[in-house]
């Protein structure tokens, strides 16, 4: 066979060799990075009345080797029971091994559901190389006519002294008209360990349609410093099977 016969035929043995290679290992190598950066979204609750608003907290990870650039973050979804606002913060550059955490509201205007999926965009600052990845899985709320729960908590102290039992009510009721199920209260301390919990009055299970109720915790200041808290109301709303959770405004409390 002619010298240059075999010299082409190698040559193009060679080249085909090479594009199996890069199809082979540039896909693998391709696939394995792009697993490497996860979202993940949730709605701080799964069902709100028309004029409402609900948070949808995004958060995702780079786990790649090298900082990544966020190109692109979008929230889409199917359904029209709720408007979305615009995502704020939006990512820049996210470092290795660091997490992002960004959030987007969503305001109920009819009754349905609403489910959510997000996708992110970003590119490998060092490689060029670009990543593309998708919620991990998506996000629904129920929009109904009208959220009838209702919750509040506060404190007539506002300064204490050490030593001093505080007083704090929780007042929910329903103004809807289907029962919500599976209350539950809880009450954290903000400002560090100044303040530790006692007692409480019981809690009931179930708050009918119309019906409203309230419970009073004892709290012991122990410690000099900032012994504010935040509670939070959680019930399942009857007909829907769907959770709620309502937070009560800060109840600032100072020991001294």
């Amino acid at each position: 066979m002619p010298t240059h016969r075999v010299n082409r035929l190698l040559a193009r043995s060679a080249f085909m060799a090479l594009i199996l290679f890069m199809f082979i290992f540039g896909s693998a190598m391709t696939y394995a990075q792009a697993e490497q950066v996860f979202m993940n979204i949730r709605f701080s609750q799964a069902l709100i009345g028309i004029g409402q608003t609900v948070k949808l907290s995004i958060a995702f990870s780079n786990a790649e080797p090298n900082p990544i650039h966020v190109t692109s973050l979008q929230c889409s979804q199917s359904g029209s029971s709720a408007t979305a606002s615009s995502i704020s913060p939006m990512p820049n550059i996210v470092g290795v091994e660091e997490n992002f955490e960004t959030s987007q509201t969503y305001r109920g205007v009819v009754t349905g559901t609403t489910v959510v999926h997000c996708d992110i965009t970003a590119v490998d600052t060092v490689t060029g190389a670009t990543y593309t990845a998708t919620s991990l899985a998506p996000a629904t709320i129920d929009v109904i006519p009208q959220m009838g729960l209702y919750f509040t908590a506060y404190s007539a102290t506002r300064v204490a002294t050490v030593g001093q039992t505080i007083f704090v009510i929780s007042k929910f009721g329903n103004r809807g008209k289907t029962a919500y199920t599976n209350l539950t209260l809880s009450c954290a301390e903000l400002g560090g360990r100044a303040i530790r919990f006692i007692s409480g009055t019981p809690m009931p299970s179930t708050i009918p349609a119309g019906q409203s109720s309230f419970v009073e915790d004892r709290w012991f200041a122990f410690r000099k410093g900032d012994g504010s808290m935040i509670c939070s109301l959680t019930a399942t709303e009857s007909v829907s099977g769907k959770q709620v959770i309502l937070f009560a405004p800060i109840v600032s409390i100072v020991v001294k």
